[in-house]
């Protein structure tokens, strides 16, 4: 009878052994799976920032350009005013020989 409980004992024992092994094996598998989280998650916002800094840098490209554009923008219409002013100084100035010339026939 002695026998047979410390045979249960050790059996009880081995049992609770393999279960403290197969316990630490996966506490031992979630520390991985938190680390590869980890790092996952580490990389990942490491992959956000860069785009976020992708995206900024294009940002700042589209802004430098839209500013370039509306400066030939300003300066076209500068031109287009200055040529607009040529036109009519140079009629001004054939309307005046003209009139010159139509006084002197007189």
């Amino acid at each position: 009878m002695i026998r047979r409980l410390e045979e249960q004992l050790q059996a009880a024992k081995d049992e609770l052994q393999l279960h403290q092994k197969e316990l630490q094996g996966m506490l031992l598998c979630l520390e991985e799976a938190k680390h590869l989280e980890a790092t996952d998650k580490a990389k990942l916002e490491e992959e956000i920032m860069a785009k976020q800094m992708e995206v900024q840098r294009i940002q700042d490209e589209v802004n430098a350009k839209d500013e370039e554009t509306k400066r030939l923008q300003d300066e076209v219409e500068e031109a287009r005013r200055k040529r607009d002013l040529l036109e009519a100084q140079e009629m001004i100035r054939r309307l005046e020989e003209q009139l010159q010339a139509a006084k002197d026939e007189l």
